[in-house]
């Protein structure tokens, strides 16, 4: 008869989430693993197989999560709101003392492929919204922009910005939002 898990792997992939989030893939031990996961090293390798294994379901578990999106649901929102939205959690998020600081996707140097889709998801969506963006705008580089911020804040984070702080930068960017400018000669004279 086999003996049932003495552990949750659910509970203990998401401890391991967090170990990853706060320390980087680099520079966590399989023994700091398997400490905060509550088991030993036999039922952490048996079952997630290896370190690399371990992380993998941990950013697979991290980039499930609604909550830990930045981007979940922004696509309802008109172009302005939904940067803003996205902004706003982001603050709120990165600052937030129940979990490591700041963001895996955007701390971790791994995680490259990651970064990529969060772009992505924020250029599609601004391209998806193109007719709200004052004529002449460029999606690219205010996707690029908007997740230069995105990112700073989680840097800011880490670093120990409060949300009140975050916000604070969150409002500067929505002020440099492009406004509508009639070309010169659609202009009464």
């Amino acid at each position: 008869m086999a003996r049932p898990r003495e552990f949750d792997p659910v509970q203990a992939l998401r401890d391991a989430t967090f170990v990853f989030w706060r320390n980087g893939y680099e520079q966590t031990t399989i023994r700091e693993l398997a400490a905060a996961m509550g088991i030993g090293l036999p039922s952490l390798y048996a079952t997630f197989g290896s370190k690399r294994r371990l992380f993998e379901h941990a950013v697979a578990l991290y980039m499930s999560t609604p909550e830990y999106l930045i981007t979940s649901n922004i696509e309802r929102q008109p172009a302005r709101e939904g940067i803003e939205l996205m902004l706003t959690r982001a603050a709120a998020f990165y600052s937030d003392r129940s979990h490591p600081l700041g963001c895996l996707v955007m701390n971790e140097p791994q995680l490259t492929a990651q970064r990529a889709l969060g772009h992505q998801t924020i250029l599609e969506f601004l391209q998806s919204h193109e007719q709200e963006l004052p004529a002449g705008t460029d999606p690219e580089p205010l996707a690029d922009f908007y997740v230069a911020v995105a990112r700073g804040l989680s840097a800011q984070a880490r670093d120990g910005a409060t949300e009140t702080e975050l916000r604070k930068v969150v409002g500067m960017a929505m002020a440099a939002w492009p406004e509508n400018h009639d070309p010169p000669s659609s202009r009464p004279t």
